[in-house]
């Protein structure tokens, strides 16, 4: 029934792109809606209502579970919407996981489903004795089982979690990435963040603060380095709070200056000082010692979520402009 689809669709939605960050509720209902089209094809379910005559049609003509429910069908709704990917790519990839899924409960279901059509052989996704009669109980107690686990995997960001439970269970570096995004970015009161992974290129552990995303990279700052850790070079990436601050940011336009304007108003701070940005000018430095966020050559230095207390760059800025991200400890 329309129902189980749409719980087991959000289900294997939320399993699926909760590996890759939030889910939204807007993009749960394009995945519920997904799970509802192969049924397109039985004039009396949801959509079909609704497309009456397309559905009639496609009744007459094929029968049903036949030309939608089977993967050329899903193939073929996966290219028209590619225009999805526009809004947000998970909009997109609530079709083809929204529809897989009907697919799936349907080979849970004594009657299986043809996912070869034209060929007629039925696959199914249950050994036969657990098969599932639609309309019966077992069916209601399908439904609960899957809305439970979807409210698990996915709702958890709507009662006090900043990523799915998918996500803290198997993290991608695109879910730890929003992770830090949505918990430790930003202005306002948030905890100082520490990042540790296994960095492959050193074949090591790495642990230290995290100063900030590039888009690609969480980088990093330890005892003796920055390392722009990311997907390609880094496993068991995670991230943890220590420490409350308040931060702000702003940016500063610099012309005709010393490189020492970088620290106005921060010499003496106690307070975190994170810059980014590019100047320009005639610069010189005894030994850039990190090279992975500070990038001098003859007339332009680039700056990349570094502390302003590694700065070690001398000389004179013709142009720049530089953001600050601070975090000021909040007073015990």
């Amino acid at each position: 029934m329309g129902m189980s689809h749409g719980a087991f669709g959000l289900f294997m939605y939320s399993l699926v792109a909760g590996l890759f960050g939030e889910v939204t509720l807007s993009h749960m209902a394009v995945a519920v809606l997904a799970a509802l089209i192969p049924d397109v094809d039985q004039p009396q379910s949801a959509l079909g209502m609704i497309f009456f005559p397309v559905s009639r049609w496609l009744n007459k003509k094929y029968g049903h579970r036949t030309v939608t429910h089977c993967l050329r069908f899903v193939m073929i709704m996966s290219v028209a919407a590619l225009p999805l990917i526009i809004l947000d790519w998970m909009y997109w990839l609530a079709v083809p996981v929204g529809i897989f899924a009907h697919l799936m409960s349907d080979g849970m279901t004594v009657s299986g489903v043809p996912l070869l059509y034209p060929n007629p052989t039925p696959f199914f996704f249950l050994p036969e004795r657990m098969l599932i009669r639609t309309g019966s109980v077992y069916e209601i107690g399908f439904f609960a089982l899957f809305m439970l686990l979807a409210l698990m995997f996915a709702g958890v960001s709507y009662i006090g979690g900043s990523v799915s439970i998918i996500a803290k269970i198997m993290p991608s570096f695109m879910s730890v990435q929003k992770q830090y995004i949505s918990k430790y970015d930003g202005e306002g009161e948030h905890e100082v963040c520490y990042a540790s992974g296994y960095y492959i290129p050193a074949s090591k552990n790495v642990e230290g603060l995290c100063t900030g995303s590039d888009g690609n990279n969480l980088i990093v700052r330890t005892n003796h380095s920055y390392y722009l850790m990311g997907k390609a070079n880094t496993e068991k990436l995670k991230l943890r709070g220590e420490g409350n601050v308040n931060v702000t940011i702003s940016d500063r336009i610099l012309e005709n200056t010393f490189v020492d304007a970088l620290f106005d108003g921060y010499a003496d701070s106690d307070a975190i000082v994170i810059v980014d940005g590019e100047l320009y000018g005639d610069f010189y430095t005894r030994e850039n010692r990190y090279p992975e966020v500070i990038k001098v050559s003859e007339n332009k230095v680039s700056l990349n979520h570094v502390l302003l207390t590694d700065l070690n760059i001398n000389g004179y800025i013709e142009v720049g402009k530089v953001h600050y991200k601070v975090l000021n400890p909040v007073p015990g």
